[in-house]
């Protein structure tokens, strides 16, 4: 991982920070319901910084890359269904500026994300 970032992320971004594999998602709605646990709803941001989850800051501020090299359009992303590019065939910037990213920022900034990938979040529930 840590090569594909060096040559084909960090050179084009201004800040990396590292993720925890999250279970969210609803990949482990199962194991939150026997746990008794609801996380947060949405990609809201730090505690220190908290947002509403429409439109989700992140789709338009941050890539999230899995190990594999996959460019996706959530820090959740646990089972593929948000990628967007592979990154080792497809240049960092030409991936966040897809056709499919475009389109999937718009349903954001109408605060619309029916019909997209995100709309499954459990942010929308």
């Amino acid at each position: 991982m840590e090569a594909l970032l060096e040559t084909k992320v960090l050179p084009f971004v201004d800040q990396h920070y590292w993720l925890p594999l999250y279970s969210m998602g609803a990949v482990a709605t199962q194991r939150e319901s026997e746990l008794g646990y609801r996380p947060t709803a949405g990609n809201q941001g730090r505690l220190d910084a908290m947002r509403e989850p429409l439109p989700c800051w992140s789709a338009f501020s941050e890539g999230h890359v899995t190990a594999d090299g996959i460019l996706s359009a959530c820090c959740f992303d646990a089972d593929g269904r948000f990628a967007m590019a592979d990154l080792n065939k497809t240049p960092f910037a030409e991936a966040w500026n897809c056709e499919a990213f475009k389109q999937l920022r718009a349903a954001h900034l109408e605060r619309n994300v029916s019909g997209t990938i995100c709309e499954d979040c459990i942010a929308y529930r």
